[in-house]
């Protein structure tokens, strides 16, 4: 059962007193909420653990299922979105901070916690073999030690070894390596366990030893295995460690999470579309200031770029609800320009594979819908400027292709209707 007062949607206002008993918000970095009257609202989108307490808050406008089991899966997108982009772009202070952590607080508690937990599902607990090697154990002969060690008979021409020395590889369930897994796994099921409906095989496990021992102890035997999954996960083990270290009696806050969720969404845009953006910047003519009272340069930069069927598409991804807000003067001249310039341009070099152009909007649609035409903007009597369409996309669909990389082929689903658009073939 999810606990519905740990999940939060961004900019949404929640009543201070009804929250007061749960969470401490007035603890939290002055980054994360902004308080209005009796009100607060968290101003990110991601993740947020206060002493082992997860708390989720997805992007504003989202539409809370109303399953449990559909709020899992959706958390888990959630998580795998946020995980995929934080590791993607280069990102500004203020959003690394949230996305990779600062002094005070990171994410890679949140990060490795939730390896662990993939990788206990895949593979189980880590298992160390101990050899055990004498003459009365079953396994394989030790020829080495056996003629090396061993006294022979003669018999028969024949050379007799009457007690071999036998080697047998034996599961040691006792090993540090695997108590400490089992320690770290329980501690990040307690966590996260929930969401995955995984019971915690290991509650009460004890610590095998103090922070700084287990770390030796992990660091040789990375050291020590050329096994790719071992390498992996005790990797992450480490840095589980390194990020809980001196926190365990103490006030504990870590965050996965970004205040500019509109780029996530231009990042998701962006993938679905392929974007050929490096291919295809050189064809964005860059405005220039000339004057030494101006140091600095400007450049402008569509979100993508992409050719399919001789048409030039010049996508700008907008991450609001488009019920309540439409882009302003300053939105649609920016696409109108990037437009123009770009036509000029590849009409004086000549480029004989490209026809025409379409200027279009995308923005999340929260409903169930895969697609929808929202309307096209246009300045009135001036035809060279062309027009800028508006679409919105499940947002939930382009998430889940974004993390999983499916081919739903959103080129060919845009391409598709902009011919049938342009046939009549379909209303507006």
């Amino acid at each position: 059962m999810i606990n519905q007062r740990y999940v939060f949607i961004e900019r949404k206002l929640y009543s201070l007193n009804e929250y007061h008993s749960i969470l401490n918000i007035k603890s939290f970095p002055n980054d994360i909420y902004k308080i209005e009257g009796s009100s607060f609202q968290f101003i990110i989108t991601g993740f947020i653990i206060v002493n082992d307490k997860p708390i989720i808050i997805f992007p504003k406008n989202y539409s809370k299922p109303e399953t449990d089991e559909t709020l899992k899966a959706e958390i888990i997108l959630l998580l795998k979105v946020i995980m995929k982009y934080r590791t993607e772009r280069i990102h500004i202070p203020e959003e690394l901070k949230l996305l990779i952590g600062d002094d005070n607080h990171n994410s890679t508690k949140i990060v490795s916690a939730l390896a662990i937990i993939e990788d206990y599902l895949s593979y189980g607990v880590i298992r160390k073999e101990s050899i055990h090697i004498n003459d009365c154990v079953a396994g394989f002969t030790d020829w080495n030690k056996t003629i090396n060690k061993g006294t022979p008979i003669i018999s028969h021409r024949q050379v007799l070894y009457p007690n071999p020395i036998k080697r047998r590889r034996v599961i040691d369930n006792n090993n540090i390596v695997t108590q400490i897994h089992k320690y770290i796994i329980s501690m990040c099921i307690n966590t996260w366990g929930w969401i995955f409906d995984i019971e915690n095989m290991f509650e009460g496990v004890d610590c095998p030893c103090e922070d700084e021992r287990m770390l030796r102890i992990l660091n040789n035997e990375l050291s020590k295995t050329f096994i790719e999954r071992e390498i992996y996960l005790i990797k992450h083990l480490i840095q589980y460690i390194n990020a809980t270290t001196g926190t365990k009696n103490n006030y504990s806050f870590y965050t996965m999470a970004t205040p500019y969720f509109s780029l996530v969404w231009e990042s998701i845009c962006s993938y679905i579309y392929s974007n050929d953006y490096i291919k295809l910047s050189k064809w964005v003519a860059q405005p220039r200031w000339e004057g030494p009272a101006v140091p600095k340069t400007i450049s402008q930069k569509p979100d993508i770029l992409f050719v399919e069927n001789s048409i030039f598409f010049i996508l700008d991804a907008k991450y609001y609800d488009y019920n309540k807000k439409m882009p302003g003067w300053h939105d649609i001249v920016k696409q109108l320009f990037y437009k123009v310039t770009i036509e000029r341009k590849i009409k004086k070099n000549k480029v004989p594979n490209i026809k025409s152009y379409e200027n279009i909007l995308v923005f999340p649609e929260t409903a169930s819908i895969d697609f929808k035409y929202l309307g096209k903007v246009y300045v009135d009597k001036d035809d060279e400027l062309g027009e800028v369409k508006a679409i919105a996309i499940n947002s939930k669909r382009a998430m889940e292709a974004y993390v999983y990389g499916d081919d739903f082929e959103y080129r060919n689903e845009l391409l598709r209707w902009v011919m049938d658009l342009r046939e009549n073939k379909v209303n507006p």
